[in-house]
């Protein structure tokens, strides 16, 4: 590391007596940390940077117009709604007003709308074709979500909070788009724009109001990644209540040792978080990033934040 200035960047030098002769190809790399997506798009297009990582569905689909490259991997990112079921007075201990969040919410039409074609919906906490994520358990339906808040006793609405990571502009789009739909069955939404040290604060380490938009992700295999994410060490340990049951498989699956044991562990424990509806999935991106064309490299090959940089090489 030859320089590190926070919130600006760093600076990677070529280690001449590195352990893999032959390596590393580049000389150097410079990483800038770019908060604006207009900045970055207009960086990439002067030719001021070779890749860029964190482009949304917008910039990346306009620059591929343009005949910069997509490069993804089977590595990706699912995006939930985190209800608060630890809080005692929580109005989401209640799993009719939980079920009421993902009948309330059109996923299809979400991602049609944010997803640029880089995204598609999930029915749980699993991506379609890992462990546990092909079969349905909810689908859109406003009318049931309507009743079933009525039947949880709430027959003039439900105020809740929706805590969000800022995006480009301040602003957070899914937030915006779910909070309308939740809007139209009869929740009265205040979104809660959280700077990146706050929400992580809250939603990893602390505990949210009533629901979190977060993220969870893809591993080497789904039991790894429940594990990581939803598991009883995973990383939601505010507002994320365990129940006994999940607690018990996720920690007896950790002695799962053939294959069809970890499967079959990985879907009981996927298959109770959706009935139970402890989070409710809204959808699936695999990881990606734009780049010139003239980049070559192996990254997302191996998984989401696994780089092999000394195999990294530009074209002239």
């Amino acid at each position: 590391m030859e320089n590190y200035t926070r919130d600006v960047g760093t600076t990677w030098i070529k280690f001449d007596q590195y352990w893999q002769e032959g390596y590393p190809y580049l000389d150097r790399i410079e990483i800038y940390y770019i908060p604006e997506q207009s900045t970055a798009a207009a960086m990439m297009e002067a030719g001021e940077a070779d890749i860029w990582l964190g482009a949304d569905g917008l910039n990346t689909k306009r620059l591929m117009e343009k005949g910069f490259v997509y490069q993804t991997g089977w590595a990706g990112a699912q995006t939930h709604l985190i209800p608060n079921t630890a809080d005692p007075n929580s109005p989401f201990l209640d799993k009719r007003v939980r079920e009421a969040v993902e009948y309330a919410i059109d996923k299809q039409a979400i991602v049609d709308a944010l997803g640029y074609g880089f995204s598609e919906t999930i029915d749980t906490i699993a991506p379609r074709g890992e462990w546990g994520g092909d079969r349905q358990f909810r689908h859109y339906d406003p009318e049931k979500a309507k009743q079933l808040l009525i039947e949880a006793g709430y027959p003039e609405g439900l105020e809740i909070s929706l805590i969000a990571q800022a995006g480009a502009g301040g602003r957070n789009e899914m937030a915006e788009a779910l909070a309308n739909y939740l809007e139209k069955v009869g929740f009265k939404v205040n979104i809660d724009i959280a700077d990146a040290g706050r929400y992580y604060a809250e939603v990893w380490d602390g505990s949210w109001k009533d629901l979190a938009l977060a993220i969870g992700g893809t591993d080497t295999t789904f039991l790894t990644a429940v594990q990581r994410w939803w598991g009883h060490n995973g990383v939601y340990q505010g507002g994320f209540k365990r129940p006994e049951k999940l607690i018990e498989l996720s920690q007896a699956s950790l002695k799962a040792v053939t294959r069809e044991e970890q499967k079959r562990m990985t879907e009981e424990m996927v298959y109770l978080i959706a009935e139970e509806a402890l989070v409710i999935p809204i959808s699936h991106a695999p990881t990606g990033f734009i780049h010139t064309g003239k980049v070559h490299t192996d990254y997302m090959a191996q998984g989401n934040s696994r780089w092999k940089h000394h195999d990294m090489w530009l074209e002239p």
